[in-house]
């Protein structure tokens, strides 16, 4: 009877051990009630797995995808619907890349010839900086979510979402003294008489000095959604969303250039002649601003894994982009290296395209995001992902720059050309836009409390 007595007793004990082992999909059959059996649940030990909790503990139900751990199940950083607690928060870092914009124009030019001014259109002339892409390197940000479950059921929940990606700049320099020839201008048409025209920078024994071109992005943006869980089985999970979103993307390029005039040179000066010795400093700005405003509607998918998972989103979001573009131009007299005087106007910002131009564009913003993180405790998780957004019908400021100018509004025309009445209200401002993305990766992790 003893040898019985603990025979059962040993079974019983590696049944519980199997128990912790492996989630049952339906319970074990019945097993005939003996009184050696009943004497054997009165000595039981607490299972692992045990239905009734213990206090101050959450109930042991088993979850399939985390084999017999208390049913405290891991979720995503941005749907706390099956946690047990009501507030989530995530934060991450973001390295992405933003699609290159363009210059559709040349600004510097060079000539091959030392005879010939750079001019459009002449054989002998060689682009410096210009009809190019512009090329920035990888914009690191952050990004915080957060949000809380609105019922008991934790089957909708509100969450909101912000980013921002640190500004970067990209600066291009050039003298007269690296370029073989010495020449050194920047090209613009003259619209009055639709020839090809330089205005020098550098040329041996006229005029010394260099043009810097300096570019600049930023790019921000923030949502905020009401999600609900759809279904949830096993190790899967579906959720959708419906919200709103806002898009921010500045952008600006600056055109400077300056020159001393030497011994051998004539500059000019709202239509006077200038002297040697003075030096004259023109700027060009044009900067794009775009701000998305609309409504999205998604959804996401989570699958898990043991301790990992993959979640996968997708978003689409359809609204009003306010686009402007802002020009401003300047040119200002030096002597004796003292600001002798300054007016309104550079070379490619005139009056006439100087100022704020806006318009509101229908666009369309999609979103797809992986991620692939892993549960370090209940509460705690870390992830790392990829992320591609497009957004349609966007201006960048390469592309709103005009070279047609009428030289009677040019402060750096020659006598005989400056103030001459009539001819064409140019430049103006082009206002084209073109598609834009962001894409890059993404390092973080989420909280739950």
């Amino acid at each position: 009877m003893r040898k019985r007595l603990l025979g059962s007793v040993s079974a019983v004990l590696t049944a519980a051990g199997m128990a912790c082992g492996q989630v049952w999909a339906n319970p074990p059959a019945a097993v005939e009630e003996t009184k050696e059996a009943v004497a054997e649940q009165e000595v039981k030990p607490a299972s692992c797995c045990d239905d009734k909790p213990k206090p101050g503990h959450l109930p042991a139900v088993t979850d399939p995808c985390l084999p017999c751990l208390p049913y405290n199940p891991p979720i995503q950083e941005d749907a706390p619907f099956r946690i047990h607690n009501r507030m989530f928060l995530s934060g991450e870092t973001l390295v992405w890349w933003l699609k290159d914009g363009r210059i559709n124009v040349p600004l510097i030019t060079t000539s091959n010839d030392p005879f010939t001014l750079p001019v459009l259109g002449e054989p002998s002339t060689a682009v410096v900086f210009g009809n190019t892409e512009v090329e920035h390197n990888a914009f690191v940000g952050a990004r915080l979510t957060g949000g809380f479950m609105l019922d008991e059921n934790k089957v909708w929940a509100l969450e909101g979402s912000g980013f921002w990606l640190a500004q970067q700049s990209d600066i291009f320099r050039v003298n007269g003294d690296q370029v073989p020839s010495g020449i050194l201008a920047r090209p613009y048409t003259d619209a009055v008489n639709g020839t090809g025209a330089a205005a020098l920078q550098a040329f041996p024994g006229a005029f010394t000095g260099g043009v810097t071109v300096e570019t600049t992005s930023e790019l921000w943006g923030g949502e905020i959604n009401l999600v609900r869980n759809l279904f949830r089985i096993d190790c899967v999970s579906m959720d959708f969303l419906i919200g709103g979103r806002f898009l921010n993307l500045e952008e600006s390029i600056t055109v400077t250039d300056t020159f001393l005039i030497l011994p051998g040179g004539v500059g000019f000066y709202n239509g006077d002649a200038q002297p040697d010795g003075r030096g004259i400093n023109r700027t060009d700005i044009f900067e794009t601003r775009n701000r998305f405003y609309g409504g999205q509607i998604g959804a996401r998918l989570e699958y898990r894994f043991g301790t990992f998972y993959v979640l996968g989103k997708m978003k689409v979001a359809l609204g009003v982009n306010s686009q402007e573009v802002a020009v401003d131009g300047r040119t200002s007299l030096f002597a004796n290296n003292t600001l002798a005087d300054a007016t309104p106007g550079g070379l490619l910002a005139l009056t006439t395209n100087i100022g704020t131009t806006s318009r509101d564009e229908f666009s369309a913003v999609p979103e797809a995001s992986v991620n692939i993180g892993w549960h370090v405790t209940p509460r705690i998780r870390l992830f790392a992902g990829y992320t591609f957004l497009y957004w349609s019908d966007v201006l960048r400021p390469g592309e709103q720059i005009d070279l047609r100018v009428n030289p009677a509004i040019l402060p750096t025309a020659p006598i005989g050309q400056f103030g001459v009445p009539g001819g064409p209200q140019v430049p103006t401002v082009l206002m084209k836009s073109n598609d834009f993305y962001a894409h890059g990766m993404n390092f973080g992790v989420a909280l739950r409390f």
